[in-house]
C-alpha cells in the first residue's frame, strides 16, 4: 500500500520529488528519512522567435 502511494502518486511524472538521504548512528547503509514533493514546473521549449 505505500509502495504503490509513492510509485503512483508521488513519483508521478508531474511531480519533482526530492529523497533527503541520511544515515542512522552506529549503522552505516542510507535511508530516507525525508521526502519533498511539489508540482513539476513546466520549462517550457527553446523560444526562437
Amino acid at each position: 500500500m505505500v509502495r504503490e502511494k509513492y510509485l503512483d502518486d508521488l513519483c508521478a511524472p508531474d511531480w519533482d520529488t526530492r529523497f533527503f538521504m541520511g544515515t542512522v548512528f552506529p549503522y552505516i547503509p542510507w535511508v530516507v528519512v525525508g521526502v519533498f514533493c511539489s508540482p513539476r514546473a513546466y520549462q517550457g521549449g527553446p523560444n526562437f522567435g
